[in-house]
């Protein structure tokens, strides 16, 4: 399979490598609209160098749009109506009508079209999935050090996108309502802000994103009825924790009496609750993410990740948007 990345910033760069090493596939163009860029991303990966997205058409089949999110519709749109299945990266588009837009042109012309929610293909998140059940109450934090980029876009779209991904591929209800706060600091774009979400059947995710924090860290946490899960995204690890045989055998923890425990931890974590840390496997999660693309092209499959859920993500993000707007009124 020809393969073609369009876009080799920061990201993009990433997708070039990755595409170029990728079982069955073959990186057959690398473009830019800075030429000397293409050409350098492209002389490291022995692929041809374009600065104009039109000229692939015939060249690749299949692309990848890592384009700023600006020009993510115009892209798209380009390759679907010639027939060239996408992979999109996030935010699928910077706007609701672009995105519904694109959907509608993939489904009219019947084109594959993934996006790159790539936290969706992180190891860690496939191992606790299966973990959560049907969480009642998730917290999710995404924070990290101003990137000196992609500050065209609101934090919102920008990272917190991430984690409404995966709080919309939990949820089992639409969407009732939406609290949040927000502030800019360094950008013309909120750079700090925190929602809650509120789902029909009483679910509700409080989703936090900063990039002006001083350290990085993507922490998702998914309480049930039973106990929770813990998921450090950044580092790969897992933590389940749930409720012991002991507790649910009816032990009465309101007649533990602290003042005669050597040791609360000890009988809090060893005795009444479970905990256990899944081993996670290896893998880089972008290179999951664009083999997953080239199996789905491959086989016809419906991708992991589709345009659907990427249209959705950025609707509950504008919603979020509008939400601050009011709070800074």
């Amino acid at each position: 399979m020809r393969l073609g990345v369009v876009g080799v910033g920061s990201l993009g760069k990433e997708h070039a490598r990755v595409c170029a090493s990728l079982p069955g596939a073959t990186l057959a163009a690398v473009c830019d609209a800075s030429r000397p860029r293409a050409e350098e991303i492209a002389a490291k990966h022995g692929a041809p160098a374009f600065s104009d997205w039109r000229e692939l058409k015939g060249k690749v089949d299949a692309v990848v749009v890592a384009t700023p999110t600006l020009y993510h519709r115009e892209v798209a749109a380009f390759f679907l109506e010639a027939g060239i299945p996408c992979m999109v990266e996030k935010p699928l588009a910077g706007t609701v009508a672009e995105c519904e837009q694109i959907v509608a042109l993939a489904a009219k012309k019947k084109v594959l079209l993934q996006v790159g929610h790539i936290e969706r293909f992180n190891p860690s998140w496939q191992v606790a999935r299966p973990l959560m059940g049907r969480p009642r109450f998730v917290n999710a934090e995404r924070v990290g050090p101003y990137p000196f980029r992609s500050t065209d876009i609101d934090v919102v779209l920008d990272l917190m996108i991430h984690d409404i991904d995966l709080v919309l591929s939990l949820a089992q209800s639409p969407l009732a309502h939406v609290n949040a706060a927000g502030t800019r600091v360094l950008s013309p774009t909120n750079d700090l802000v925190n929602a809650r979400l509120t789902f029909e059947d009483g679910f509700v995710a409080n989703v936090t994103a900063s990039r002006v924090s001083p350290d990085p860290g993507r922490r998702f946490r998914a309480f049930g009825a039973d106990g929770y899960v813990e998921i450090d995204l950044r580092g790969r690890k897992v933590t389940r924790v749930t409720k012991s045989a002991k507790l649910l055998a009816g032990f009465d923890v309101s007649k533990v009496d602290p003042t005669k425990v050597p040791n609360l931890k000890e009988l809090l974590y060893g005795e009444l609750l479970s905990t256990e840390t899944p081993a996670v496997p290896a893998g880089e999660p972008l290179a999951l993410e664009d083999g997953a693309f080239v199996e789905a092209v491959k086989s016809g499959k419906p991708p992991l990740v589709s345009g659907e859920d990427g249209l959705r993500a950025v609707q509950v993000a504008h919603r979020i948007l509008r939400a601050v707007a009011d709070f800074q009124k």
